[in-house]
């Protein structure tokens, strides 16, 4: 018979487990609703890319929108293969000889079935060749004889795949000492630096554990995304996601499913401007052994619509005319906008710069001094901010066109007009007809792709009063 002891131990045990398991769950879900979207699909690329041999490794260009990747069996080393990424979709695959075209090879396909990274750009490649990583960049006439990296007295087996930072002047690479039957793999790091690449250095124990890590690969933002056996995943090799801090990357993440899933994924990469991931695994319902899958990205931030600003007030105030004279103060704001009195107030709805103009007129005479006081007042929205140009008033069966300015021209992709009497429009400015009388609200979605590649989506809006003026 347990003890009552006993029972309250296990019965901490237990809660503590379902706690832990409460938060990695929270963990992940909020991981992949940021990186990826609330909607997350994996679909598997088809016969045009997969077949009942095993592709892995996915590596995509995106200034030439192709894939390569490897395809292999059992009793090959396997072929480097390329698909084209048009209208959407991946076509049939074919080995790489066939398209050097896409990568710029001037004719030759030398050690490209030994590729295991290029860069998004096409003009890095890595190499593991006879156990051995080398590097190779572009030059104005082709890639450039590749440089062996150094290694130091312990001798390393690789795994398929590395990555180089955007300078081509960091790498990361999995690889386990060779030789060494209970040894695992691990992410280690090398550097350019005086000319020369350093020894590998291996990452942290946040990254790495006694199990294995492999398959790492950076986002825009420096992040670190690899696969790990480690317990605590979903079975087999899961995809983490670990953030750069200033110390060096944080604590990995996993993926909740379908990203994960029970069987092996690995070979994750995040493709920023046609938001898409891939990733290759060995999952059920593949075609066979591993098949490479993609993600469509749809993380997004979104805000609420917020009431237009009313905009800026200034205050200005006139020089007393030393002399005492009587004078009354006219003041030009540059916007239509007109004022007097030694101390004016002024709203702008818009930013911008703005031409000031005051005049002074004698009260005795009634003339006004020929002199004029020009300055400009810069007024500055917060940076990134939409502001809807329209007036706030319009008469009944009146056509009125709506206009946005952004602070400081920032960049702005997709812009979305939505009103109140259904009228919508995706461009910049359009003309909209008010037919009904009362208030009509008018908003504006704008949305730009932050420096993590994610959407961010905007909302602003403005009520405009419809007077009808036979009710006037």
């Amino acid at each position: 018979m347990i003890s009552a002891r006993l029972a309250f131990l296990l019965g901490l045990l237990l809660l503590a487990k379902t706690s832990s398991s409460q938060s990695e769950t929270a963990d992940c879900e909020a991981l992949t609703n940021r990186i990826l979207g609330e909607a997350v699909e994996v679909r598997n690329l088809g016969p045009r890319v997969n077949s009942e041999k095993q592709e892995s490794n996915p590596q995509f260009v995106e200034s030439e929108s192709y894939l390569t990747f490897k395809s292999s069996s059992a009793d090959d080393l396997g072929k480097q293969t390329v698909s084209e990424f048009l209208k959407g979709q991946f076509t049939r695959s074919v080995t790489i000889e066939k398209r050097l075209d896409l990568l710029n090879l001037n004719g030759s396909e030398n050690g490209l079935e030994n590729l295991i990274y290029i860069d998004p750009l096409g003009t890095r490649i890595v190499l593991l060749q006879e156990n051995t990583l080398w590097v190779t960049e572009r030059g104005e006439d082709g890639f450039e004889s590749a440089v062996k990296l150094p290694q130091d007295s312990i001798l390393f087996d690789y795994a398929d795949r590395a990555v180089l930072d955007p300078t081509g002047r960091v790498i990361f690479f999995s690889a386990k000492k060779a030789g060494d039957a209970g040894a695992t793999y691990d992410i280690y790091r090398q550097r350019y630096t005086d000319g020369q690449w350093t020894l590998p250095e291996v990452l942290g124990p946040a990254i790495n554990t006694e199990f294995n890590e492999v398959d790492p690969k950076l986002t825009v933002k420096g992040d670190l995304t690899f696969s790990s056996d480690k317990p605590g995943g979903l079975g087999g090799f899961d995809i983490y996601y670990s953030e750069k801090g200033d110390t060096g990357f944080g604590l990995p993440l996993g993926f909740c499913a379908p990203v994960n899933s029970s069987a092996n994924d690995r070979h994750f990469t995040l493709i920023q401007k046609q938001r898409f991931a891939l990733l290759s695994s060995d999952r059920e319902a593949g075609l066979g052994g591993f098949d490479i899958y993609s993600i469509d990205v749809y993380a997004e931030i979104r805000s609420e619509c917020v009431e237009q600003t009313k905009g800026v007030t200034v205050t200005i105030r006139a020089q007393v005319d030393p002399n005492g004279e009587p004078l009354i103060y006219h003041w030009d704001f540059g916007d239509g906008g007109k004022g007097e009195g030694s101390e004016a107030s002024h709203t702008y709805r818009l930013p911008g710069n703005y031409r000031v103009v005051m005049s002074a007129e004698d009260v005795a005479t009634g003339l006004f001094y020929p002199e004029e006081t020009v300055n400009y007042i810069p007024i500055n929205f917060k940076s990134g901010s939409t502001v809807i140009n329209c007036p706030p008033e319009t008469t009944l069966g009146s056509i009125v066109e709506l206009t946005s300015i952004v602070a400081d021209d920032a960049p702005v992709e997709e812009y979305q007009w939505s009103l109140n009497n259904n009228q919508t429009s995706n461009t910049k400015s359009f003309k909209a007809d008010f037919l009904s009388p009362g208030d009509q609200v008018v908003k504006l979605y704008t949305s730009s792709t932050n420096s993590d590649g994610i959407k961010v989506v905007s909302c602003v809006q403005k009520t405009i009063n419809v007077v009808d003026p036979l009710k006037k």
